[in-house]
C-alpha cells in the first residue's frame, strides 16, 4: 500500500512536467494495485478457506493450489489418496491446511520455487502430508535459530504439528529444494 501511495505521488508530480512519464507511473500503479488485490485475496483465503468447512481438506488444498497459481503462474501439483481425511476433525483439517499453506508460501518466498507438489495420503493409522518444492532450499539449522520470517514460520508449523499429536520433519539443502513432511496419528 505504501508503494502504491508513492507511485501515485510520483505520477502526480510528473503530471504537469512530463505527461508521458506520469502515464507510465500510473500504469505501474495500476499493475501494483492489481497485484496487491490478488495478494490480499490470497491472504484472506489462507486465513480461513470456506471450502475447508464445506468440502474438506482436499478441496481446500485444491483451492490453495488455484490461488497460488493466480499469484505466481506456476502450478502446485496436488495428489490426495483415497480416504485421506476420513475421521479428521475440522480443527485437524485447519491445522494441516495451515501447515501446507505455510510450506507453499515459504517455498515461493524463500526457496524461489517454481514447482511445488502437495501429497496427502493415509497409511495404517497415520496421515501423511508432504509438501515438496524444487526451489533453492535453505540452511535449516541457521533458520531454526533466526528471528526471521522463515524461522518464525518453521516454528509455527512445528507447533501446529505437535498440537495434532504429530511430527513435522523438514529436509532441505541449499540448491536442492525442501520437503516438509507431517505425520499425524489418526483414530
Amino acid at each position: 500500500m505504501a508503494a502504491m501511495a508513492m507511485e501515485a505521488d510520483i505520477a502526480n508530480r510528473l503530471l504537469s512536467q512530463d505527461p508521458a512519464a506520469a502515464a507510465n507511473e500510473l500504469g505501474k500503479l495500476k499493475e501494483l494495485a492489481r497485484r496487491t488485490s490478488r495478494e490480499l485475496r490470497h491472504l484472506q483465503f489462507t486465513l480461513r478457506p470456506q471450502s475447508l468447512e464445506s468440502a474438506g481438506l482436499a478441496a481446500a488444498l485444491d483451492d490453495l493450489a488455484a490461488h497460488d497459481y493466480e499469484l505466481h503462474e506456476d502450478a502446485v501439483y496436488l495428489e490426495v489418496g483415497p480416504g485421506s481425511e476420513k475421521g479428521l476433525t475440522l480443527a485437524q483439517k485447519e491445522a494441516l491446511f495451515q501447515i501446507a499453506a505455510d510450506a507453499v508460501s515459504n517455498a515461493r518466498k524463500f526457496g524461489l520455487a517454481t514447482k511445488i507438489e502437495i501429497n496427502l495420503k493415509r497409511s495404517n493409522k497415520k496421515l501423511l502430508l508432504e509438501v515438496r518444492d524444487y526451489g533453492s532450499g535453505y540452511d535449516l539449522e541457521k533458520e531454526n535459530n533466526q528471528k526471521s520470517d522463515l524461522g518464525f514460520s518453521l516454528r509455527l508449523m512445528r507447533l501446529r504439528a505437535r498440537l495434532l499429536g504429530g511430527r513435522l520433519k523438514i529436509e532441505t539443502q541449499a540448491g536442492l529444494g525442501t520437503v516438509v513432511r507431517v505425520t499425524v496419528p489418526i483414530g
